[in-house]
């Protein structure tokens, strides 16, 4: 059973985010970016260092990823929404 359009969409986005996301992560690791290695290798475990700056990179960039695509595609429905009139409440605030 294949996936919905708009559900393909949002992983395809997400996936792109995300992987750009642990990229950036690592590359300011090996590159030792304001001293992050050096810092993560004198820490007990440097591997969990190591895993959690990308990973919450690639949260960070699948999420905006995700809400960028959403926000710039285009919209294919014909028309649009419609609008109806809101009657007001005869309770309404009123100025005592």
């Amino acid at each position: 059973m294949a996936l919905p359009a708009l559900v393909q969409f949002m992983i395809r986005n997400a996936a792109i985010g995300a992987s750009l996301g642990v990229a950036v992560g690592l590359g300011l690791m090996f590159g030792d970016a304001w001293g992050l290695a050096t810092l993560a290798g004198q820490t007990e475990s440097p591997l969990v260092a190591w895993i959690m700056l990308p990973w919450g990179l690639a949260v960070t960039f699948g999420g905006v990823q995700v809400g960028i695509a959403i926000m710039v595609a285009e919209d294919d429905s014909p028309g649009g929404g419609k609008r109806q009139r809101i009657p007001l409440a005869s309770h309404a605030a009123r100025r005592v």
